[in-house]
């Protein structure tokens, strides 16, 4: 499986580079920046390129929902015959708990799923 953290700035830099801090270097984690000055058709055409190179799972996590980094990965979603699957609210448990999942052969759907309930239950008010 290949991720892909696409995010508005260079948000997707930032936490891979955090995750090397835990891994070293990652081949399969890739980022993805929409950067201000970008025009969104190029980076909707740059997105489709990198993408379409990548392996046949694909798990793309997006910063937020709705915005141009997510709305483009879900039209991409809909519109190839490789295994994708998008989720919003990246941060850096979240990415951990995907990279520890690379190897796993189960449907991306479910593997989302078990994803969002560890990633949902790191958030803790400190006592």
């Amino acid at each position: 499986m290949e991720i892909v953290v696409v995010t508005h700035g260079e948000m997707s830099k930032g936490l891979l580079h955090s995750c090397s801090m835990y891994y070293g270097k990652l081949h399969n984690v890739h980022p993805l920046c929409l950067l201000q000055d970008m025009d969104i058709k190029a980076f909707k055409e740059d997105f489709k390129t990198f993408v379409d190179g990548l392996g046949q799972r694909v798990l793309i996590l997006c910063d937020v929902d709705g915005g141009t980094p997510y709305n483009t990965a879900c039209e991409f979603a809909q519109n190839t015959s490789k295994e994708v699957a998008v989720m919003t609210g990246v941060n850096l448990p979240m990415l951990i708990d995907s990279i520890e999942r690379t190897g796993s052969t189960v449907p991306l759907s479910e593997l989302c799923n078990e994803i969002m309930v560890n990633t949902m239950t790191g958030i803790k008010i400190a006592q």
